[in-house]
Order: structure tokens, then C-alpha cells, then sequence
């Protein structure tokens, strides 16, 4: 990458660490919160709650943040269960022509006894700009849940934790989150997370989610720095499709609207 490249991260870092790794529409609607959540969804939240998927899964999530065409970010993982664990692919890509980053991760996880898990990814990062050149990194992040009873769930994650550099020396996020799901009956759910990224102050997010009618679910969230507000509604099907839609509003550059979908065999998952 040519030196001028540092130039054009300024204007991209906010918005690049908000899409390294990607994030599912059902935590973006319930603050951000999701590295305690298990099943297909965690695949982009926190692998060592893929244990929790029974059959194979599919999902998919696409989000404009600020409804700015630029900033769009499309992912779509597979999961499949195995004897020896849970091993799955998540492909990213975040940008426009001008300006592109994909990602592809392959990850594994696997259960350490009743109450345990242990997941881990190692992902290619691609960052091309046209006119200046490309450049790839290889980083990896790693999780651990564990179900302290049946209704509660704490789990911690490391995104970077070496601090991969691009080869102009631009860090990709190093990130630690530490959080909690607790479904204190089978119609709802509250989650709360901490996130501390390096660079920037940490965050508190947290929500919930309510079962309001048969399949229909309702998300609700916040989070601190920058201060969101995050709501969504999601329709989970006994065929184990769902659907999700939501939106998440700064507190200064408006609304980033969100829609996924996911498939998950015999309706087991998030």
C-alpha cells in the first residue's frame, strides 16, 4: 500500500471497527449485546456458542450504517455440527468500489464438559482500494461461554488479542468483550456486555427480547459511547427460519438499518 494510505484509514477507522467482525441483526437490536447468545447467531458474535446449534445453519445479515450506500455491510456464515464439534465459515464484505474490505473466517467449537464451551476463528483480512493498491492480514479470536444454570449464560470474547497490523502499520481493532444472557422464563430474554476496544473508551450495551405473539419477537436496546438506541422484531418459524429486521439510532448520525435471515435444521438456534 502506497504511504498516503494512513490518509484514507482516518476517514474509514470508525467505521471499519464497527464492522471487524460483523455483527448479527438480533444483537445489533438488543444494544450490541451477544457475546453470551448461542446458536447460529454466534458465529458472528462469539464462536463458542455454535456448541449450542443441533443442525446444520445458515444465516445471513446486511446492515447501511447512517443509510449511507458507502458504508454498506453484507456477511453470510455456515455452521455445521460435527462429533468432534462445531465448525463453520463466515464471509464479510463492508464498503464500496472505491473502497473494499472483505473477510473470510474459519472457525471451530466444541464443548469442555457440561457447562463449558471453547470456540476460535482465524480470519483473512482484504482491504482494496483501487487506485492505490490492496493489502491482507491474518488475525484470529477466540471465546469461552459458560452456562453457570439453565437460565444463565456468561461469556467473553477476544477479537485481535496479538493486534494485527496492516503493512502500513494501521492496527485492525483489538477488542475484549465480557457479558451475560439470562432468560428468566421461556418468552424472554436480557443480555448486558461490556466492550472495550483498545482505542476507544469502553462500552456498556445490553437489552431485551420478549416473545409478543407466536413467532413474533421484540428487541430492545441501548448502548454508551457513542449513546444508541437499538430496537428490532424478529419471526422465528418451527421450520427453523428466521427473519429479522431492526434499527440502531445514533445519537448524532442517525439511524443504521438492519435485515437477516437465517436457517437453521430442525428448528434449533438463536
Amino acid at each position: 500500500m502506497q504511504k498516503f494510505l494512513p490518509i484514507v484509514f482516518q476517514f474509514y477507522v470508525s467505521f471499519l471497527n464497527a464492522q471487524i467482525p460483523p455483527a448479527s441483526t438480533v444483537s445489533q437490536t438488543i444494544g450490541g449485546a451477544g457475546v453470551a447468545s448461542s446458536g447460529i447467531n454466534s458465529l458472528f458474535e462469539n464462536q463458542a456458542g455454535l456448541t449450542g446449534l443441533k443442525g446444520l445453519g445458515v444465516i445471513a445479515a446486511a446492515s447501511q450504517p447512517f443509510t449511507l450506500n458507502e458504508l454498506n455491510s453484507a456477511a453470510m456464515g455456515l455452521a455445521i455440527p460435527f462429533s468432534l464439534g462445531v465448525f463453520g465459515l463466515r464471509l464479510h464484505s463492508f464498503g464500496f468500489q472505491e473502497f473494499r474490505q472483505n473477510g473470510a473466517g474459519l472457525s471451530y467449537a466444541r464443548n469442555l464438559g457440561e457447562r463449558l464451551s471453547l470456540g476460535a476463528q482465524f480470519d483473512y483480512w482484504n482491504l482494496r482500494i483501487p487506485e492505490y493498491g490492496s493489502d491482507g492480514v491474518v488475525s484470529f479470536e477466540i471465546g469461552i461461554q459458560a452456562a453457570l444454570t439453565k437460565k444463565l449464560t456468561l461469556g467473553t470474547h477476544i477479537i485481535n488479542p496479538l493486534k494485527i497490523a496492516w503493512s502500513d502499520g494501521s492496527e485492525l481493532p483489538a477488542v475484549f468483550k465480557l457479558g451475560a444472557t439470562w432468560q428468566p422464563s421461556a418468552k424472554s430474554e436480557l443480555r448486558a456486555e461490556l466492550e472495550k476496544d483498545v482505542d476507544y473508551p469502553m462500552r456498556i450495551m445490553g437489552g431485551v427480547a420478549y416473545h409478543v405473539a407466536g413467532p413474533v419477537i421484540l428487541r430492545l436496546g441501548a448502548g454508551t459511547n457513542p449513546a444508541t438506541l437499538t430496537m428490532g422484531l424478529g419471526v422465528i418459524l418451527d421450520s427453523g427460519t428466521g427473519i429479522e429486521a431492526g434499527m440502531v439510532f445514533h445519537q448524532s448520525l442517525g439511524a443504521t438499518p438492519g435485515f437477516g435471515a437465517s436457517y437453521v435444521r430442525q428448528g434449533e438456534g438463536d
